[in-house]
Parts: structure tokens; C-alpha cells; sequence
């Protein structure tokens, strides 16, 4: 950089993140969710969701969850929950198993 030149602007984003163990407790599967909202979360990278008797973690509204479906033989450990659309993620199902989730952020 010559001198006098100014930098250039940077293009960036603030995603907020939580990750938890909720330990299959319904109560802190929607703590979670709720604290979410409310402190404006974009991402939450959960252990051991609460998945009921269909073995999957319910898709609330507003949010999009990455989890196995497909192939499952067992209740889903790993799920990932994108809230609201602040946030493009790319979801390739070779990457999501029950006991691991991943996404590419976009």
C-alpha cells in the first residue's frame, strides 16, 4: 500500500453462534430455542437434541434443521439449527450422519 492510500472496505458479517449438549431434555431443547430468539443466535450446533419417539428434532417455524433423516437406524445425536435467514448455509447430506452434522456457510 502506498502511503496516503486508504484500505479497503471489508465486507463482513457477525453470526452468532451457540453450541450445546442438551442432554435429549425437551426443557432444554426449548430453552435453547427461545434464548435463541431472543438474543438474535444465527446458529446452534446441538449434542443430543430432544427427538421424541420419531427420533429427529422438530423443525420449528423460522428455523432450518440440518440433521439425518435419510438412512437413519438411530435417534439423531447431532443437529444443526439455522434461525431466521440471516444466514445462507449449504447442506450436503454426505457430511450429516446421526451422530455428526455439518454445513458450508455461503
Amino acid at each position: 500500500m502506498e502511503t496516503g492510500d486508504a484500505p479497503t472496505e471489508v465486507d463482513t458479517k457477525t453470526i452468532l453462534m451457540i453450541q450445546a449438549n442438551l442432554q435429549r431434555s425437551k426443557v432444554a431443547t426449548a430453552e435453547l430455542l427461545q434464548l435463541a430468539t431472543e438474543k438474535g443466535i444465527s446458529i446452534a450446533l446441538v449434542q443430543e437434541p430432544y427427538v421424541g419417539n420419531q427420533g429427529i428434532l422438530k423443525q420449528n417455524p423460522g428455523t432450518k434443521v440440518i440433521q439425518c433423516t435419510v438412512g437413519r437406524q438411530k435417534p439423531v445425536k447431532a443437529a444443526i439449527i439455522v434461525f431466521g435467514d440471516k444466514v445462507e448455509v449449504l447442506h450436503d447430506p454426505q457430511l450429516v450422519t446421526e451422530t455428526e452434522s455439518a454445513v458450508l456457510l455461503k
